[in-house]
């Protein structure tokens, strides 16, 4: 059986994976080429020999291992940045740019880690040992490297002095009583001093010297009240005896 090779007019499809060479029946597969090597596809369907390159000038130290990096800014300003031991080198044109060298941080073991993003007339470089770093061209033979600085704020200047909050209430269902009816209601024990409960100062206490007992307040007729939590707390001079259960009721 002769071979027949058809005739292919196209190449949009660029080179296509070996997993494809025997799927014909794609669209795309008449359209691709199993190798490209050395050419470049074009949009319209040809291809062109892929450019050369020729020596343009020599790195600071041959030597040491150096990375080129791209920092295009449009078809006209195209710039090709040598990253070598501690410094950055612009070339332009097929030359140097002046003497344009930016003093950086990065090692000759590290420049291969280096990741990057350009906008404009910035490139933003980061690597993990170090502190995010923006390049900037602000014009064709001025060109810094400084940290990046980054903006997460506004914020007011920390507070450092010394500073007091009081509140205004404690929040308790019931006033800060004063005797067993002031400031308001009427507070009430089987005996001793009812209102040191309701005094709000940890330093006093109600000594009943009984062993069944009970302490109230009664807020004289106000509307109703919510109380959602209460604590009672056993003073250390109060004597030997302290509540051991009991019962919180409402009326």
């Amino acid at each position: 059986m002769p071979t027949l090779y058809p005739i292919q007019d196209t190449f949009v499809r660029g080179e296509i994976s070996p997993r494809l060479h025997a799927r014909a029946s794609l669209d795309l597969y008449r359209a691709a080429l199993s190798r490209c090597e050395n050419f470049v596809t074009l949009p319209h369907g040809g291809i062109r020999k892929r450019g050369g390159s020729y020596f343009c000038a020599e790195v600071k130290d041959s030597s040491k291992k150096t990375r080129g990096i791209p920092f295009i800014f449009s078809a006209d300003q195209a710039y090709m940045l040598e990253f070598g031991d501690l410094y950055i080198r612009v070339h332009a044109y097929g030359a140097r740019v002046g003497s344009v060298e930016v003093v950086t941080p990065y090692l000759e073991a590290d420049l291969f880690d280096l990741q990057f993003v350009q906008s404009a007339d910035q490139m933003w470089i980061t690597h993990k040992n170090y502190l995010p770093q923006v390049l900037t061209r602000t014009a064709h033979t001025t060109w810094t490297l400084a940290e990046f600085v980054f903006l997460d704020g506004p914020y007011d200047d920390i507070n450092t002095s010394a500073t007091t909050l009081t509140p205004a209430e404690s929040g308790a269902v019931h006033p800060q009583m004063t005797s067993d009816t002031l400031p308001t209601g009427t507070a009430a024990a089987t005996a001793g001093t009812a209102w040191h409960v309701f005094d709000r100062d940890n330093g006093t206490n109600l000594t009943s010297g009984v062993t069944t007992a009970f302490v109230s307040y009664d807020f004289a007729g106000a509307s109703t009240k919510v109380c959602d939590a209460y604590w009672i707390r056993v003073n250390s001079t109060g004597g030997t005896k302290a509540p051991v259960a009991w019962d919180f009721q409402g009326f």
